[in-house]
């Protein structure tokens, strides 16, 4: 579903975890998505504790290059280019 340039996409989070090797920490928990210009350049710059416990940059199998953190309320941000 979108509105303007927003989206809103469900998935089955079990699916999620195993493609990405991140889940939201508590039930309800979200995935946020940010697009950025270079997902290397921004993962490099995350302090060494948020890249120890995230998911490094890579390809997904639906076509985006992506890297995964946790954030402190157990959401998972997801920074990615197409």
């Amino acid at each position: 579903m979108s509105f303007d340039d927003s989206v809103i996409g469900v998935f089955d989070s079990s699916d999620f975890a195993s493609a990405t090797n991140a889940s939201p920490a508590a039930p309800g928990g979200a995935v946020i998505q940010f697009s950025v210009e270079d997902v290397d350049e921004d993962w490099s710059q995350l302090p060494d504790s948020y890249r120890e416990a995230s998911a490094s940059p890579k390809k997904m199998p639906w076509g985006s290059y992506s890297a995964y953190v946790s954030d402190p309320d157990g959401n998972i941000l997801e920074f990615y280019t197409w």
